[in-house]
C-alpha cells in the first residue's frame, strides 16, 4: 500500500490530515501543491479533485487499486474506520456527535469563509474589505467553539477543585508577562499570544497526564506550567520583532512605567523619567496581596469558629491597610508632581497617542 498527500503547507484543511496521519504513524508521500501559485487548478490536478481544493489524498492499494479522497474530514473518517488504531475520535456516541460538532464548526463556519478563493472574490471581484469579512467569520466561528468546547470539556471535570486548579495552572504560566509587560518595551503581542496559548496547552497537557493516572501533584504542575510559558514567551519575544518606536514612545507617555526595562526608550526619545517608584510600588503591591488575602482567610477563620487564627489574620488586615493607606497617596502626589515639573498631562498623551501627532 502508498500513501501519497497532495497538500500546501499553509493550509489548515492540509495540517489536519497531517495530524491524522501522523498520529496514526502511516507513513506517506508529500507532494506539495502551491495554492497560491494556483498549481491546485491544473488539469492534472483538477483531474485529481475537481474542487481544485488541497488536501487529496491518493492510496494505491497492493493490488494497483487507487482510491483519491477529497476533503479533509471524510479522509480522517476513511483513515479511522480503515486504521482504528489509535482512535481519532472518542469511543463514546454522545463525544463522538460533540466532536463532530466542533470539527464542523471550523470546517463549515470558519476555515471557508476565509479561505484564500474567497477572500480573493470578497477583494478583488466585490469589492469589499476582505480583512473585515474574514475577521466576522472567524470571531463568530470561534467564540461559538470556545463555547461548546468548554461544555464538552466539564464533562471530564469531576470536582470543582479540578477546574478551580485547571484555572489556576493556565493564570499561573501568564502571570509574569501580565506584570512585565508594563517594565519592559521589548515585549510585543506576540510574546502574549505565545505565553496565553502555551500556558492553555501546557495546563491541559497536564491536566489530561493526571487524569490518565500519569499526572504530578499540583505543586509540581504550577511550577513546571510557570517555567515552560516562560521560555516559551521569551524566546518567542527575543526572535520577533518589538513594537515601532512611535508606539513604544507614545505608549511610554501614557503610562510612564519605572525600572530600567524601559532605559532605552526613555534615552532615545528624550523621554523624561517615570514618577514612580519601584520599590514603592513593590511594597504596595505586598501590601494589597496581603490585604486581601488577610480579609478572606480571616473571614473564613472566623466562619469556622477559629477566633485564634482569625485574630492573626486581623492584625494583617489592619497593618496592611495601614500600609495602603500611607502608601497610595504617596504614589499618586507624585505623579501628580511629576505632572506640574514638564511631564505631559494624562489626557495630552492620549490626544497625541490618538491622533498620531509627532514631533
Amino acid at each position: 500500500m502508498k500513501i501519497v498527500l497532495h497538500n500546501y503547507w499553509r493550509s489548515s484543511a492540509s495540517h489536519r490530515v497531517r495530524i491524522g496521519l501522523g498520529l496514526k504513524k502511516l507513513p506517506y508521500d508529500y507532494v506539495i501543491v502551491n495554492i497560491v501559485k494556483r498549481d491546485q487548478h491544473a488539469d492534472t490536478y483538477r483531474a485529481k479533485n475537481p474542487m481544485a481544493q488541497v488536501p487529496t489524498l491518493e492510496i494505491t492499494d497492493d493490488d494497483g487499486t487507487v482510491h483519491a479522497l477529497n476533503q479533509s474530514l471524510p479522509i480522517l473518517e476513511y483513515l479511522d474506520e480503515r486504521f482504528p488504531e489509535p482512535a481519532l475520535m472518542p469511543k463514546d456516541l454522545y463525544l463522538r456527535a460533540r466532536t463532530r460538532i466542533l470539527a464542523e464548526i471550523v470546517n463549515s463556519g470558519i476555515q471557508p469563509l476565509q479561505n484564500l478563493s474567497v477572500m480573493q472574490h470578497v477583494k478583488g471581484q466585490l469589492g469589499q474589505d476582505d480583512k473585515a469579512w474574514s475577521a466576522h467569520w472567524i470571531s463568530r466561528g470561534l467564540t461559538a467553539f470556545l463555547m461548546i468546547g468548554c461544555g464538552v470539556f466539564t464533562i471530564f471535570l469531576s470536582t470543582a477543585s479540578e477546574a478551580f486548579q485547571l484555572l489556576l495552572s493556565v493564570g499561573a504560566g501568564t502571570g509574569l508577562i501580565y506584570l512585565l509587560r508594563w517594565f519592559w518595551w521589548r515585549i510585543n503581542a506576540w510574546s502574549e499570544i505565545s505565553a496565553m496559548a502555551s500556558s492553555f496547552l501546557i495546563a491541559i497537557a497536564l491536566f489530561i497526564a493526571k487524569k490518565s493516572g500519569h499526572g504530578l501533584s499540583d505543586e509540581a504542575n504550577l511550577l513546571i506550567t510557570v517555567a515552560v510559558t516562560t521560555v516559551v514567551w521569551v524566546t518567542v519575544t527575543m526572535f520577533t520583532k518589538p513594537a515601532d518606536d512611535e508606539t513604544l514612545r507614545k505608549f511610554y507617555l501614557l503610562t510612564r512605567p519605572a525600572g530600567p526595562g524601559w532605559n532605552r526608550i526613555r534615552r532615545e526619545g528624550d523621554l523624561p523619567a517615570s514618577p514612580d517608584s519601584v520599590p514603592m510600588m513593590l511594597l504596595g503591591w505586598t501590601a494589597g496581596i496581603a490585604f486581601v488575602y488577610a480579609g478572606l482567610f480571616g473571614s473564613g477563620s472566623f466562619l469556622y469558629g477559629k477566633f485564634g487564627v482569625a485574630a492573626v489574620w486581623l492584625v494583617v488586615f489592619v497593618v496592611s491597610g495601614g500600609a495602603l493607606i500611607w502608601i497610595v497617596p504617596r504614589v499618586f502626589s507624585a505623579k501628580g508632581a511629576s505632572q506640574d515639573s514638564g511631564v505631559p498631562a494624562l489626557g495630552v498623551a492620549i490626544e497625541t497617542a490618538s491622533t498620531g501627532e509627532s514631533g
